[in-house]
């Protein structure tokens, strides 16, 4: 495959940068249009998450930021990155919705505009949603003295180092480490998160509650016909 030209490539990268800065402040002058002063015993929840496409953590995110507004909070859901998916979700839902643009998981400019928009919004809390907004949503967290609060939705063992030291160095300005199922307590101990702040909130079947059954997914895969190289589980 020829390579593009670097002129072509750095134009190209101008106007991705152009565009989705455009698309920031509009966000943002969204954000100052609705501002309003707290009323009653409602919150100022901003939620911060690296990318929105399809997926678990991400679709409970969406239900949980449009239950939230439903419920008469002030919502606003922060993509570090772009949106990929959940657009009529959103709307349908009355979300408040700002993307940042980011190139990659660790463009320095994110963490400058979740600090402005930390300032203009002014949230009671900020949930990270998984790496890497549990490390520039806290990051902006610290900065603006907002309390911060992070969830996992993975069980994963073995974490990268930079999950392990971003953690590490951030416990002692988190509030809660949210999970959703008590086997993810150990991994996320393992994860650098603290034992003592770490919160279950079940979002469906708890894993820790079932066991395999090898035997019963071979017979499930040979019902439907499954190719033997494809390899099924049942709990």
């Amino acid at each position: 495959m020829p390579r593009m030209p670097a002129a072509q490539i750095r134009a190209e990268d101008k106007a991705y940068d152009t565009v989705e800065y455009h698309r920031y402040h509009r966000h943002v002058h969204e954000i100052d249009k609705h501002q309003c002063g707290p009323g009653g015993s409602s919150l100022r929840i901003l939620i911060d998450i690296g990318r929105l496409g399809r997926g678990g953590a991400e679709r409970q995110t969406v239900q949980m930021a449009t239950e939230l507004s439903r419920r008469g909070h002030r919502c606003v859901l922060v993509v570090n990155q772009v949106i990929e998916a959940y657009d009529r979700e959103l709307q349908s839902g009355g979300v408040q919705v700002v993307e940042i643009g980011g190139r990659n998981p660790y463009d320095l400019r994110v963490i400058a505009r979740l600090v402005v928009l930390m300032r203009r919004f002014r949230p009671d809390v900020c949930l990270s949603v998984s790496f890497s907004a549990t490390l520039w949503g806290r990051l902006a967290a610290v900065i603006t003295r907002t309390p911060a609060v992070t969830a996992e939705h993975s069980s994963i063992v073995r974490r990268a180092a930079k999950v392990r030291l971003t953690n590490r160095i951030l416990a002692p300005f988190t509030s809660a480490t949210v999970g959703c199922a008590r086997e993810q307590v150990s991994s996320l101990v393992a994860a650098g998160n603290r034992m003592d702040r770490i919160v279950i909130v079940r979002n469906g079947v708890d894993g820790a509650d079932y066991y395999p059954e090898p035997k019963a997914a071979k017979l499930f895969g040979t019902s439907l016909a499954f190719p033997t190289t494809l390899s099924s589980s049942v709990l």
